[in-house]
């Protein structure tokens, strides 16, 4: 089994919500700064499995749902197929320059 990055951060910001705290209450009862929670509710930095803990410590809750949730709206991000390189008939370019 693959291990990935855990990107939580619209679960963390409900629970915070649902707790009616400030981003600097909640980043001070959970041990982190405000700006590092901030990062994670924004899915700009992936939650650790010790910030895991400590969050399912403060606030009861079983760790292993928010990872379920996770999964659940996992995006791929797809990239573009490189294009092929182009070859150019050099004869018809140097052409093309003459005629202008």
């Amino acid at each position: 089994m693959a291990i990935g990055k855990l990107f939580i951060g619209r679960k963390v910001r409900e629970i915070r919500q649902a707790s009616s705290t400030t981003q600097a209450q909640f980043a001070d009862m959970i041990g982190i700064s405000t700006s590092y929670l901030n990062q994670i509710e924004n899915n700009q930095r992936p939650v650790s499995a010790m910030l895991m803990l400590r969050l399912s410590e403060v606030y009861d809750f079983d760790p292993r749902k928010l990872a379920a949730a996770e999964h659940r709206h996992h995006r791929t991000v797809v990239r573009p197929e490189r294009p092929a390189a182009v070859r150019l008939d050099r004869g018809a370019v140097r052409s093309t320059v003459r005629d202008l």
